[in-house]
């Protein structure tokens, strides 16, 4: 509904009106105006410019204005009630006058000739043409050309039955003959109206101008708050762009034509296949609905030409989308053989084959006598379809063979789906292939497949993740007493010599030269240095036990810093070297226990990586163990042979194998502390460990804890929320997790509870919190961020956390916590830990009771009660003060 009308009457007689609708782009506006005002056609004789403020809640309403005040005969400025940016345009038609019409976007603008350049090419061709279009490029978030730039190759009137490809999308990056533009845009649709209008006037006279040397340029957003960024989480997104765009098109055109023109085709595959890259319909609440959705979507798809679906040609429209788009049309799934491929069928289609899939190796290792080999295939083939075969050959025996053990893991390798149709699966398998380290085996891997009885091997190019031990560049790997070889796709076990590591190395870094004349490599001098480095150093480190400590770069207080504090005491032939950041806060401290210190990321660490036996760590974060993480990984993955040894930051009661899983982190040793924490490890195959990694050794850390109850101290360390990661302020405040911590820091019964039994209130922030520290209102209680955990537990009185791993900590001390969980947004996956029945203190949800609890533990000198010291005794394996012993020698000898 219109509200206000800013319009002074002019005599002019306009080439262009510009129609601009604009809603909450205050940060924006200027530019747009200012790159119509500035058009060379000249703006005050030339361009009328409706400003239609579509119930703005910023400064845009008052900006148009502005330039209305500057501009009173070229520009109108009308104001309504929000209802989107079709109704707003059409409002903005009816005050049009100018001979041609355009819909520049609020926060876009367009080059300074395009004006004039649209003139030129409509005064040659106005009798041919109801429209003109100009090339669209992105800036500030992404840049470069739009995907549908290649019609604009050659200036001309594109004929849509020659050239049915030569989609056109946008209205703002179009130009229309105001005499014929008979259509309004459809206020039901959500983003392509434009679409639908632009085809609807196209199907007149199927021709249109691409005019090459003006241009659009089309903003994406830094904040990602436009309407096309949001879209997706719209319901409209969905059964609503199906039935009022796509289907209402196909019926127009099939009344007006008797069938869907080829150009139209083309124009609504375009956008369909979008739709088809998400993963699931989640954002339907029920089955109605869901069926609603497949309902429309059919009608749609029935209606596009097989070859349409095949031939189409776009940026972004795989060969995957085109066999998913026939799969879904013509279903009569089934698989077909001859004696070299195997077949995946929908009707006459071939929609996937064996051949066309590499296989990706994950893990190649020597271990207790075997050849160990974990790897990937991806393929539309279900998982009980093929298998996979290794077969060894040695110079005095016959060819063996070998099944592989397939690996389900369906937190991080799941189905991949479309619209919750399973279409990409993940075969995981692990080899374990018995070796006699004393002769050369060799060992290739075939896909099986079993056609009717009949055996097919399917030999796949091998390639290696960025996680393995190989790489095709890095193609072979120095362990114990033998060199592991990667070469004409298969994998080569022979004794070392260092004359044999030298031929490999000089094909690595021939490989290496290779890569760089055929383009680009990052760090290529960087990985010749160290590829050389290390092969020169090789026989004077190959011998030199070297371990590495690290907890995280930025500073040592976990479990790898109290087991180095242990270990630089034991005599013995191990060289211990402690990582971390030459400015963090605790090398100086480190420094005190130890002087082998080294700064992360140094030559020296990286040298020592190169060397080192065993890593022990508190955390698995691969840019945290790895220093070569911010390298081209490929060139040096052959040269890494350290084993990993996890005692982790904190005790496992969440399913965390998405992150822990054997594939891509390989631990030598994950050490627990209870046996249902061992046992949820072993049981689960997400983690897919074998037995003998997962021990019961308890955390180093543990030995370090004292019950001190001198500060009269209550602790508040509240885990993380991945979700809040590269978020802005606004969003932050305003999540649950933030109010409800906040809430909390400036409850007045709390503080003057405190005040009263002498107790103060100590935040610690989780490292990840730091970065938001500043957005808490925290007046009333401490922030801690120079002392370490085990400084801030030893003497606390109570802990109050949610998820936070300390609580195992504080409560190993028997003293009281209370777990105050008020949202359920946690990113962890649950495990076998249930608070209620397992935790060591109350669980509360509202802050009213949380703050009555705490009162009452402080009127009793917080102490923790019977029942909870009875789960502490039976939760934790060791109280002896010798984890760090345990885990020391466990390493040792492992």
């Amino acid at each position: 509904m219109l509200k206000e009308e800013y319009v002074q009457p002019s005599s002019k007689d306009f080439i262009f009106s510009i129609v601009m609708a604009v809603y909450n782009v205050e940060d924006y506006l200027v530019d747009a105006i200012e790159s119509i005002i500035g058009q060379d056609i000249g703006f005050e004789e030339n361009v009328q410019l409706i400003l239609v403020d579509d119930g703005s809640e910023d400064n845009s309403k008052d900006i148009a204005l502005e330039y209305w005040n500057k501009f009173p005969e070229n520009i109108i400025v009308l104001s309504k009630e929000n209802g989107g940016q079709a109704g707003a345009r059409n409002l903005g038609i009816k005050y049009a006058k100018g001979k041609y019409l355009n819909f520049l976007d609020s926060d876009d603008k367009l080059s300074l000739n395009t004006l004039s350049s649209v003139n030129n090419f409509f005064s040659k061709h106005y009798d041919e043409i109801d429209m003109v279009s100009i090339p669209i490029f992105l800036f500030e978030r992404a840049t470069g050309p739009h995907r549908l730039n290649f019609k604009y190759e050659v200036e001309k009137v594109v004929d849509l039955s020659e050239n049915p490809n030569f989609s056109q999308l946008s209205a703002a990056s179009a130009f229309f003959r105001r005499d014929t533009f008979k259509f309004l845009f459809d206020t039901e649709v959500l983003v392509l109206e434009d679409t639908l209008l632009i085809n609807k006037l196209l199907l007149e006279k199927k021709k249109y101008g691409v005019v090459k040397d003006a241009k659009y340029w089309y903003r994406q957003r830094y904040s990602k708050d436009s309407s096309v960024d949001s879209m997706k989480s719209n319901k409209k997104y969905y059964t609503h762009r199906l039935k009022y765009f796509f289907k209402e098109l196909i019926d127009y055109t099939i009344n007006k034509e008797g069938r869907v023109p080829y150009f139209v085709q083309y124009t609504m595959l375009y956008d369909f296949q979008w739709m088809i890259n998400e993963p699931n319909l989640d954002i339907f609440d029920c089955q109605e609905e869901i069926d609603e959705f497949w309902h429309y979507f059919y009608y749609v798809l029935d209606k596009f030409d097989d070859h349409v679906i095949l031939t189409t040609v776009f940026d972004g429209y795989t060969q995957d989308k085109k066999f998913f788009l026939l799969y879904l049309k013509h279903k009569n799934l089934h698989i077909e053989a001859n004696n070299d491929n195997v077949f995946l069928m929908s009707d006459k289609y071939q929609i996937d084959n064996l051949k066309r899939h590499n296989l990706w190796i994950d893990i190649v290792e020597i271990k207790n006598g075997f050849l160990n080999i974990s790897g990937l295939f991806n393929s539309s083939f279900n998982m009980d379809d093929i298998y996979f075969i290794a077969f060894k050959n040695t110079p005095n025996s016959n060819t063996e063979r070998f099944k592989a053990k397939s690996i389900n893991y369906s937190t991080s390798r799941k189905p991949v789906t479309k619209l919750d149709v399973p279409w990409m699966y993940n075969h995981c398998f692990d080899f374990k292939i018995p070796i006699n380290l004393e002769e050369y085996n060799e060992v290739s891997i075939r896909i099986g497949f079993d056609n009717n009885g009949s055996e097919i091997l399917i030999n796949p190019a091998i390639h290696f993740n960025s996680h393995s031990d190989l790489s095709n560049v890095s193609h072979y790997t120095v362990r114990d007493s033998n060199i592991i070889l990667f070469k004409n796709n298969n994998f080569h076990v022979l004794k070392y010599s260092y004359r044999s590591m030298w031929r490999f190395e000089f094909s690595s870094i021939r490989k290496m030269f290779q890569l760089k004349r055929n383009g680009k490599e990052p760090y290529f001098w960087t990985g010749i240095f160290y590829r050389i480095a290390y092969l020169l150093l090789f026989p004077f480190m190959r011998n030199r036990k070297i371990w590495l400590f690290l907890d995280r770069p930025d500073f040592a207080d976990d479990n790898s810093k109290h087991l180095f504090s242990y270990a630089v005491n034991q005599k013995d032939d191990i060289s211990k070297y402690f990582i971390l950041e030459k400015d963090s806060g605790d090398f100086k401290k480190i420094k005190n226990i130890d002087k082998h210190v080294v700064p992360f990321r140094s030559i020296k660490h990286r040298l020592l990586y190169l060397f080192a036996e065993k890593v022990i760590v508190s955390y698995v974060n691969t840019n945290f163990i790895n220093p070569f993480y911010d390298i081209n990984r490929k060139f040096y993955s052959g040269m890494v042979t350290s084993k990993k040894y996890l005692f982790p930051h904190g005790i496992t009661k969440e399913d965390i194998s998405k992150y822990i899983k054997k594939y891509n982190k390989n631990l030598a040793l994950f050490s627990a502390s209870s046996e249902m924490e061992e046992q949820s490890i072993l049981h689960n195959e997400n983690y897919n460990y074998d037995d003998d990694v997962i021990q019961i050794l308890g955390l180093p850390r543990h030995d370090g804890l004292t019950k001190k109850q001198d500060n009269k101290q209550i602790l508040l360390t509240p885990s993380w929320r991945e979700d809040l990661k590269n978020q802005d302020e606004e969003y932050i405040v305003n999540t649950p997790y933030f109010l409800r911590l906040n809430s909390l820091f400036n409850n007045k019964k709390l503080v003057v509870a405190a005040y009263k039994y002498g107790y103060k209130l100590i935040f610690k922030p989780h490292p990840e919190l730091m970065e938001i520290i500043h957005l808490f209102d925290t007046e009333n209680i401490i922030i801690s961020t120079k002392e370490t955990y085990q400084e801030l537990i030893n003497p606390s009185s109570l802990l109050i956390t949610d998820y936070s791993g300390t609580f195992f900590d504080f409560a190993y001390l028997k003293k009281p916590v209370i777990y105050y969980q008020g949202d359920e947004d946690y990113h962890y996956d649950e495990g076998y830990w249930d608070y209620e029945k397992m935790g060591f203190g109350e669980v509360i949800t509202d802050e009213d009771e949380l703050v009555d609890t705490l009162i009452d533990y402080m009127s009793n000198n917080c102490e923790m009660k019977d029942k909870y010291k009875e789960r502490v005794d039976n939760f934790f394996k060791f109280h002896d003060k010798n984890n760090r012993k345990r885990g020391y020698d466990w390493v040792y000898s492992h």
